[in-house]
């Protein structure tokens, strides 16, 4: 035999954990604090018995020449800094969103759905058609989607104005693990008509964009990384909505200005 299967061999023999046979006896039965007791020591018994047993195959290994299995090394992601500055951005619309969306719902509480109607937006007459034709359904899912839809308009301004373009919808959606900011245009010009979603992590900036491709003539769907110009102008876009949705829909009214209640308090196209 030679070397290294007799090192192989002592490592086996060196490292063997002792077995242990079943012993019948006429000892009582073990209160329940020796059974806990000795549950801990076969837990303990098995567990010192994978490891010697890991011990034994790593010296066998090592004893046969094979080499080791290395620690894989796993890299962090670096911070993408534009990313940080856009979840910033919103996290503080998030903060905006849920204060008021908190506010609406007690004054809903308080005074019933018609009530939070002209509180909310100055005038039942103001009222979006999403909010009125969904009065049955949840009332804070309603909210918080009306909100979102008079914040997409606001977000709409946020760009330079194109004659082909016939509606623009612009806002910010959160989750617990990403942001997401859409940008939705409809237009004639095909170049002009698309749906793209911004998806924000610590560490990346990602863009899906769905349009009509002239070529293929299908709707098509890409993703991508945008680049570092695109980047910039989503972050000015998102900073611009973060001002205009804070001014125009979260601003808090002067004391005298809520006790008259005024139009301009609440209605955006005041």
């Amino acid at each position: 035999m030679n070397n290294s299967n007799d090192q192989a061999q002592f490592a086996k023999d060196m490292y063997q954990f002792p077995s242990h046979k079943a012993e019948v006896s006429d000892t009582p039965e073990l209160s329940d604090e020796q059974q806990v007791d000795r549950q801990f020591t076969d837990i303990a018994r098995e567990e010192t018995r994978l490891a010697f047993e890991a011990i034994s195959k790593e010296l066998a290994m090592v004893a046969s020449g094979i080499e080791l299995p290395k620690d894989v090394q796993i890299e962090t992601p670096e911070i993408h800094q534009d990313a940080v500055e856009i979840l910033h951005i919103g996290n503080s619309v998030k903060s905006m969103r849920e204060t008021r969306h908190a506010e609406l719902i007690e004054i809903q509480t308080k005074r019933g759905f018609t009530r939070i109607v002209g509180l909310a937006l100055g005038t039942t007459s103001g009222v979006s058609d999403t909010f009125k034709s969904k009065k049955a359904l949840d009332t804070k899912q309603v909210i918080l989607h009306d909100l979102i839809e008079q914040e997409s308009k606001i977000g709409s301004t946020v760009f330079p104005t194109d004659p082909d373009v016939t509606s623009r919808k612009f806002f910010y959606l959160p989750s617990e693990t990403k942001d997401e900011w859409f940008h939705q245009q409809t237009s004639p010009v095909p170049a002009k008509d698309f749906t793209n979603s911004y998806t924000i992590t610590p560490h990346s900036i990602e863009k899906s964009s769905t349009f009509m491709d002239p070529v293929e003539g299908r709707v098509k769907n890409v993703s991508v990384v945008p680049d570092d110009t695109e980047v910039k102008n989503l972050k000015l876009a998102a900073t611009h909505y973060h001002h205009h949705v804070a001014q125009k829909m979260y601003k808090k009214p002067t004391s005298s200005r809520r006790r008259f209640g005024l139009k301009s308090d609440y209605d955006l196209t005041a």
